[in-house]
């Protein structure tokens, strides 16, 4: 088993590099549960239903023309393009992504007096087309 030290990620989103921007990230896919549990059944049964993708990550806020801040602050809401995180760098030739379109549900910035200004933003799946 291999195991990756998070020095090197690479987070893309409408057209923009946020890798230098952001310290971390995070990707989480899940399936709804349904339930078809039946009479006589003396333990649940499920099947999965519709999927559901988020992709979440905090920085260091960035102002000022085409910077972090006036790219994300903009495509709040917006559907763009697929949202997509390498964990370790893209190497040619090497699959290791995972990407979605995705949209933007919310930036939030903020920090304590005396700290470094950083964000946080949470992207949910926008489905297919």
């Amino acid at each position: 088993m291999s195991t990756v030290v998070i020095t090197n990620a690479v987070i893309l989103y409408g057209g923009s590099n946020f890798s230098a921007d952001q310290n971390e990230v995070t990707v989480e896919y899940s399936a709804e549960m349904l339930d078809t549990t039946v009479f006589g059944d003396d333990t649940r049964t499920n099947t999965g239903g519709l999927k559901d993708g988020t992709i979440s990550g905090t920085g260091f806020w960035s102002g000022g023309s085409q910077n972090a801040d006036d790219v994300l602050f903009g495509l709040v809401g917006n559907d763009v393009e697929p949202l997509t995180v390498f964990a370790d760098g893209i190497t040619e030739g090497e699959i290791g992504g995972y990407s979605m379109k995705a949209v933007i549900e919310n930036y939030n910035i903020g920090s304590a007096v005396g700290a470094m200004l950083t964000f946080d933003l949470t992207a949910k799946t926008r489905g297919v087309d």
